[in-house]
């Protein structure tokens, strides 16, 4: 748990909050299965398998009225949301893996440049010599790079 979260309150773990939230489960479980069953249906082109993504899709569709006519079907996404954000702090290596990947991200769309009047080489020039800093800083990088 995020440790910036509040208590739960009462009203959050009432009947009608936990059913709202097992319908959001079954809606998205439906809409992950309804293009799955349709992709079966035309690889292997049994009718039975297209009924099901019909009822599929049309479950989706229930679920989705009822919370809304409820009125918590953006609270409970607000709910999924938020536990798919708890999964964890991020750590300083996680921080460090992304802006290096950030880096190889321009590094490739300043190369995918050269030649056109858009190139900047000093642009492409500090940005290889960031990573390069950062391989040369790092044992894992520098395994993968120079081996």
């Amino acid at each position: 748990m995020n440790p910036t979260h509040e208590a739960p309150d009462a009203e959050a773990n009432d009947t009608a909050a936990m059913a709202a939230r097992a319908v959001f489960l079954a809606y998205l479980g439906a809409v992950a299965a309804a293009p799955v069953l349709l992709l079966l249906t035309f690889c292997s082109g049994h009718l039975l398998t297209l009924g099901a993504s019909l009822l599929a899709a049309a479950l989706a569709g229930f679920c989705r009225l009822w919370l809304q006519a409820q009125g918590r079907f953006d609270r409970a996404k607000g709910q999924f949301d938020g536990w798919a954000g708890d999964a964890g702090p991020e750590t300083a290596e996680a921080g460090q893996r992304a802006q290096f990947i950030e880096l190889l991200r321009e590094w490739d769309d300043l190369e995918h440049k050269r030649g056109s009047p858009s190139y900047d080489p000093w642009a492409a020039h500090a940005v290889s010599q960031a990573i390069r800093e950062r391989v040369a800083d790092d044992p894992a990088l520098e395994r993968l790079f120079h081996t």
